[in-house]
């Protein structure tokens, strides 16, 4: 248990080549002596490239403000091999991991293999973020949840880019639109053998679909389930091809 304003345990920067393995992170807190704000519940990254965390879980961290277990700054690039991230929360943004660059190269996050249950946020419940790109392959978001849009992601800012591969998305939870994904301001999606099932919406309208791009960018999704979401799964839209679909759409 550690407590700081930014990084609850860990502040890595200034070119610094860090690898984790082996490790876990429970119950830190990034807060200032008012409990108002606070980034990174466990660790905030800036202007470093060579940052690696495997075999490493993360549990009930928290920030008074986004990340609630990292916040990604500028010039970051971590990879998180083989971690998980259980019961994480933050306040504003990126219940487990929150990125946010002037521009959107200028920092992003990989996760191979990675396991985020139940994680929470405003935004985000599981990963918040403007950069690019946000490489997954082979990682589990189960049971995050956010109290507007993005139960287990939520892509923000032009530029910004999901690139996701041989993953599950299972049973998020918002309060609006993308219960699973939600992507805006000409974000790009590429989502490739996935699955998206069972993630609802908690709002009594019947509008709101699970899987959701609002000006998508670029929108390229392939060999996928999106299914038995609640209220709707995804918007019937081009780019979608040789994916199972709910609520009547069809795939080329």
């Amino acid at each position: 248990l550690s407590q700081s304003y930014t990084g609850g345990a860990m502040v890595i920067e200034a070119s610094s080549s860090v690898t984790v393995t082996g490790c876990e992170f429970k119950e830190n807190r990034a807060r200032d002596t008012n409990n108002n704000y606070g980034d990174g519940g466990v660790v905030y990254i800036t202007t470093s490239t060579d940052v690696l965390f495997e075999h490493t879980d993360f549990i009930g961290n928290r920030a008074y403000d986004y990340g609630g277990v990292v916040r990604i700054a500028q010039n970051a690039h971590p990879v998180f091999n083989n971690c998980e991230f259980r019961g994480n929360s933050a306040n504003d943004g990126g219940g487990a991991i929150y990125l946010y660059g002037l521009n959107p190269g200028d920092c992003s996050v990989e996760l191979n293999d990675c396991r985020l249950y139940s994680n929470s946020s405003s935004v985000g419940g599981g990963i918040y973020s403007n950069c690019n790109p946000i490489k997954i392959r082979g990682t589990v978001f189960s049971g995050n949840s956010a109290s507007s849009e993005g139960g287990a992601i939520s892509l923000s800012n032009g530029g910004s880019r999901l690139d996701m591969e041989n993953s599950i998305l299972q049973g998020n939870t918002s309060s609006s639109h993308g219960s699973a994904v939600r992507t805006s301001y000409s974000s790009s999606i590429r989502v490739v053998r996935c699955t998206i099932v069972g993630n609802k919406s908690t709002s009594t309208s019947t509008s709101y679909y699970s899987f959701y791009s609002s000006s998508a960018g670029s929108y390229h999704v392939n060999s996928s389930i999106i299914w038995g979401n609640s209220p709707r799964d995804t918007e019937c839209t081009a780019g979608i091809s040789y994916s199972i679909l709910g609520w009547g759409c069809t795939s080329a």
